[in-house]
């Protein structure tokens, strides 16, 4: 065998294997599985990968899917409070039970009164004729949103209630139907401080 021919075969394997490796190499460039992804039990996820694109098992969650990022939405409470997305399905956490409020170092402390309880103002005023104490309902609505009640509780006999609240601008309403009317306060609560007022409710005596 010449040495022309012993070196025609040997370009020719070179070349062959050169033109194999290029193949494959571009094949491997070409597969690209797609984005979708699988929620396993455990709540990780999975992805497809080559060369079939099938998904990988669960057990082989891929790590860097384990932790699901959650828009930085935020859902405002009936307490006030916000809450954000989390979990697997990003849903928002529950808000606080309303009717169970937190026990927060803030929040409103007054009085309910009555009055006139005479139907003609005396001079001097008569000390029967001052205004009376009112057992009733008082119910707490952010002032940014005063028609949905956060917090509803009862004054005792002497008229007085508490709520505890976190800061923020209240209004509150006294009464349970028309009469006597209640006229809606304001009232502002800071951190940890307990603010004061008197809600005066009209009997309609004149």
């Amino acid at each position: 065998m010449s040495k022309l021919l012993i070196f025609l075969i040997a370009m020719f394997i070179a070349i062959g294997g050169g033109a194999y490796w290029y193949v494959s190499q571009i094949e491997q460039v070409l597969v690209k599985c797609g984005e979708d992804v699988r929620l396993c039990p455990d709540g990780s996820y999975i992805r497809r990968i080559g060369p079939d694109c099938k998904f990988a098992s669960c057990q082989g969650a891929l790590p860097d899917l384990d932790q699901i990022a959650c828009t930085m939405e935020a859902k405002l409470c009936p307490d006030g409070s916000y809450v954000g997305r989390t979990g697997p399905n990003c849903e928002f956490t529950a808000c606080p039970d309303t009717n169970n409020i937190l026990p927060y170092n803030s929040g409103i402390r007054g009085t309910v009164m009555l009055g006139p309880t005479c139907p003609v103002e005396r001079i001097p005023p008569d000390p029967n004729c001052v205004d009376k104490p009112y057992q009733t309902t008082v119910v707490a609505s952010r002032a940014s949103d005063p028609t949905r009640v956060i917090l509803s509780i009862n004054s005792d006999e002497s008229g007085a209630f508490s709520m505890s609240l976190p800061p923020g601008e209240y209004v509150l309403n006294a009464g349970e139907g028309d009469m006597p009317y209640c006229s809606p306060t304001t009232v502002v609560v800071e951190l940890n401080v307990f603010a004061s007022t008197i809600i005066s409710c009209d009997t309609g005596i004149r």
